[in-house]
């Protein structure tokens, strides 16, 4: 997980400043100085996406550099974008992600996987209360990364995998 240098890496190749990316995300200039000098920066994954938003970059390609730890030239966008869709289609579906899309992509891997909450208790740190309320349709809040990787562990699949899915809920 290398969130902070993935940040670093689209920001130099795009050539964004750091004032210039605090004022497309509306956020506080120490704020983005923090994250992007913070090595072990874990956001949550609406701070992703209105970072990816910002940027304009597709937020599949935004975490398979953060996962692999990879250059911004090494991630094949083009093969993403003509898989799922256009930059501007991108970017309202990054606005139309909600909570209830990550919910259903929880119980859905979680179904697909064939284990039940308790199986899932036992493999996650997370307890049957918490894996119930963060699959409901009323959960509100998005989740950290290390959650998302937490479950991620257990389904056996990438996080860019689990946001793939996420983003597939919008329509649903």
């Amino acid at each position: 997980m290398h969130f902070q240098k993935a940040l670093v890496t689209v920001m130099n190749y795009q050539g964004v400043s750091i004032q210039e990316l605090a004022t497309r995300t509306g956020s506080d200039l120490r704020w983005i100085l923090s994250i992007t000098s913070n090595s072990d920066w874990k956001p949550k994954l609406d701070t992703i996406l209105r970072l990816c938003h910002a940027l304009r970059i597709n937020v599949f390609s935004f975490i398979g550099i953060a996962e692999a730890g990879l250059n911004y030239n090494e991630i094949n966008t083009k093969e993403i974008f003509t898989t799922y869709c256009s930059i501007v289609v991108h970017m309202r579906q990054i606005l139309d992600l909600q909570p209830k899309h990550i919910s259903m992509a929880l119980r859905s891997y979680r179904l697909e996987c064939g284990l039940s909450q308790r199986k899932l208790e036992k493999l996650t740190p997370f307890n049957v209360h918490t894996i119930s309320t963060r699959e409901g349709k009323r959960y509100q809040n998005y989740p950290t990364v290390t959650t998302l990787y937490s479950y991620c562990d257990a389904y056996k699949i990438t996080l860019q995998d689990f946001v793939i899915r996420a983003f597939s809920c919008i329509d649903k």
